[in-house]
């Protein structure tokens, strides 16, 4: 029986794990808290445009901190597909889950984790193609 080693997709998983990890903590404590305490050094403007531009930061700051807490749950959860793919074993749903976060890691414009995660979307799903065709006998 033929081995098909997934080594290629479980690396670049990690790699697109970890990178999301130091994504997702790098937005929310360099980039978010940047953004917080920029409006601190406003002067020569009415107290009315302080509140209004503090208040349109505190939002800001509350989307940037949900998309770095996204990014680290993608990357934990692709931690775990990392450890949970196994050779010769029909993955499903997991190459599926792997484009989606693809797309999402491309909305953000996270290229680097869209083009890891896309790549090892397609190999595995490919592979899985070649599992089932190995598994019911149709290739030696």
């Amino acid at each position: 029986m033929k081995v098909l080693n997934r080594k290629l997709e479980r690396n670049m998983i990690l790699i697109g794990s970890i990178w999301q990890l130091l994504s997702g903590l790098a937005t929310i404590f360099i980039y978010a808290t940047y953004i917080k305490t920029k409006g601190v050094g406003l002067v020569d403007i009415s107290q009315v445009d302080i509140t209004s531009i503090q208040l349109l930061l505190d939002n800001v700051y509350i989307v940037t901190t949900t998309i770095g807490f996204l990014f680290m749950a993608m990357g934990l959860v692709n931690l775990y597909i990392y450890k949970k793919t196994k050779n010769n074993v029909v993955e499903k749903g997991k190459g599926i889950w792997l484009i989606v976060c693809s797309l999402i890691s491309y909305f953000f414009m996270d290229i680097i984790s869209a083009i890891l995660f896309m790549v090892s979307g397609v190999i595995m799903l490919s592979k899985n193609k070649a599992i089932l065709k190995i598994n019911n006998g149709l290739v030696n």
